[in-house]
C-alpha cells in the first residue's frame, strides 16, 4: 500500500464513520505487529511551519491569531542581550502585521532562534 491508498483509505474511513485506522495493520517483514492506532493524540501530529532565513532552518511564527491579552514574542535584532520581545496581544494592525509576516512566537526560544537566523548573515566584500 502506498502513501496514496493508506491516506484514502483513512479518508474513506472517517467519510464512512469508522475509526481512521479500521482495517489497517502495521506489517514488518512478513509479520503483522500491531494495529494502526489514528486514535491517540500524542502519535500523530503535523510539522511546524518552517522557513530558511540565511541558510538556517527555523520554525515560522505562529499563523493563528492570539486571544487578546496571550504574551508572545518577537525576534529582536538590534539589541544582542534581548534577542527576543515580550509583548502582549491586542490585536492592532501592527501586530496583525507581524502575524501575517510570521514573526509572532507563543514561545521565546523560537523567537530567539528567528532573530539568530535573521542576524547570520555573510558580508560579500
Amino acid at each position: 500500500m502506498n502513501q496514496v491508498e493508506l491516506l484514502r483509505h483513512v479518508a474513506d474511513n472517517i467519510e464512512a464513520g469508522r475509526p481512521a485506522g479500521y482495517g489497517l495493520m502495521y506489517v514488518s517483514g512478513n509479520k503483522i505487529t500491531q494495529i494502526i492506532d489514528f486514535n491517540c493524540p500524542q502519535a500523530y501530529m503535523l510539522a511546524p511551519k518552517t522557513v530558511i532565513i540565511n541558510g538556517i532552518e527555523v520554525e515560522r511564527g505562529v499563523d493563528v491569531t492570539p486571544e487578546i491579552g496571550a504574551r508572545y514574542y518577537l525576534p529582536d535584532t538590534i539589541y544582542p542581550d534581548n534577542p527576543a520581545e515580550s509583548f502582549y496581544w491586542d490585536g492592532d494592525k501592527e501586530e496583525m502585521a507581524l502575524l501575517k509576516r510570521g514573526l509572532v512566537f507563543l514561545d521565546k526560544e523560537k523567537a530567539i532562534a528567528m532573530a539568530e537566523a535573521m542576524l547570520n548573515f555573510q558580508q560579500v566584500e
